[in-house]
């Protein structure tokens, strides 16, 4: 989503590639499989010891990076929903009073792992969106959100309940998306923009990927087509992307996402500048093993950044590998995992230190196999060493350094931290 500093999508490179200040030269561009991997790492590297939460850092956008680049890590995605889960329970299902593009971002972080935003704690996620008045609020972005939120996995609209609002339908997302398109009646529209008459790249591609799904309509594909004349207007001779007289990357991945999810090459001719592809550009902001920054003068990744690129380079694989676009998840089956103490019990469950190894036992009472996982890699390995009467002996050995933390999880649920003395 559109905010002030903004987001940035995350692409990596191998581990073997060594980053300098300068762009990274066509030449030495690794493959998207390659830096999605890598950023991959680095994301679940960074992840909190209490795990993902709602929230535009640390949480939907991670999920979403993550999953669509089909990392394997259920302990991340089911600790990302408990925390959901809590959260909703604790705001009794309100997570904004005006800022609806919550419900859109939390509806898409949690179809993306396959679970269901209609029945969160007792709540339905989607029913807010059900009120054109308060998803208009935020101006254009709103419906842009709300649109690929509930088109994600087809959902249905919900029924506007009391009497005031106005009752929300696609139809009316649309026409209006199209109603705020830069210069609209004029020979030069095209693009669109959170305010003023020029166009964005952002907010453009962002309002692409919505309407992606409706191109079938005449007048939506007119507007697409004269968008994506516009986003090859406004590529720098670098192959990236400014916006409001600023270059950044998340300009470019936001376009990368945009074109991939309408079948349209992003290293296609018309977005190739003096031998520069938004994958090269991209790469250039890219920080081997840290991520990826805002812009090119600074010196560290930024979190935001690195969600964005690493969301981008998932969208352009599944691209390349004909794959559902990156918001198109009527490909994610639903998981149905059952996280209750009552599944099992464990010997231990205060955090404490571990210096060598230490062996846990874990009783299963519900007949099936645990699901032990350690939340933070590189801190420590594990191994069944034994089961015995219902009874799994998971052994961890601490690899990492003195100090280190990670938390330790039963069935995606953390029991407790373990640090090496």
């Amino acid at each position: 989503m559109k905010i002030k500093y903004k987001s940035v999508l995350g692409f990596v490179i191998v581990t073997a590639l060594i980053f300098v200040s300068t762009p990274i030269s066509a030449s030495t561009v690794p493959t998207t499989k390659e830096m999605s991997s890598n950023v991959s790492e680095t994301l679940v590297k960074n992840v909190p010891e209490d795990g993902l939460k709602p929230g535009t850092l640390g949480g939907e956008w991670t999920v979403i990076a993550l999953a669509r680049a089909e990392y394997d890590e259920p302990y991340i995605y089911d600790s990302y929903y408990n925390n959901v889960a809590k959260e909703v329970e604790n705001d009794k299902g309100i997570l904004s009073d005006y800022k609806y593009t919550e419900y859109s971002r939390v509806t898409l972080g949690l179809t993306a792992i396959g679970r269901n935003p209609r029945n969160v704690g007792g709540y339905d996620l989607i029913q807010p969106l059900a009120d054109f008045s308060k998803v208009e609020y935020q101006g254009i972005n709103g419906p842009i959100w709300a649109l690929t939120a509930l088109d994600s996995k087809n959902y249905d609209m919900p029924k506007l309940k009391g009497t005031s609002g106005i009752q929300n339908s696609r139809d009316i997302m649309v026409n209006y998306i199209l109603s705020k398109e830069a210069g609209k009646g004029d020979v030069s529209a095209g693009g669109w923009a959170l305010a003023g008459s020029f166009p964005d790249p952002d907010i453009t591609a962002m309002a692409m990927q919505a309407l992606s799904k409706y191109k079938s309509r005449p007048d939506v594909q007119a507007a697409i087509s004269r968008a994506v004349n516009v986003l090859s207007e406004l590529q720098n001779n670098d192959g990236g992307y400014s916006s409001y007289g600023a270059e950044d990357s998340e300009s470019t991945a936001q376009v990368i996402v945009a074109l991939a999810g309408l079948g349209i090459d992003p290293c296609g001719n018309n977005f190739v500048k003096n031998g520069h592809t938004l994958i090269s550009a991209l790469a250039a902001y890219y920080m081997p093993g840290k991520g990826f920054k805002h812009t090119l003068s600074e010196s560290s990744p930024n979190s935001m950044s690195t969600d964005q690129c690493a969301y981008a380079l998932a969208a352009y694989n599944r691209f390349l590998s004909e794959k559902n676009p990156l918001y198109d998840m009527t490909d994610v089956a639903p998981v149905h995992r059952t996280l209750e103490n009552k599944a099992f019990a464990s010997d231990t469950t205060s955090d404490f230190s571990v210096k060598g190894t230490y062996v846990f036992k874990i009783t299963c009472k519900n007949g099936n196999t645990p699901d032990f996982a350690i939340g933070t890699p590189g801190v420590f390995k594990s191994y069944l060493v034994k089961i015995s009467a219902g009874n799994y002996y998971y052994m961890i050995k601490a690899v990492g350094h003195k100090g280190a933390k990670a938390g330790i999880y039963i069935n995606g649920q953390k029991i407790l931290v373990a640090s090496i003395c």
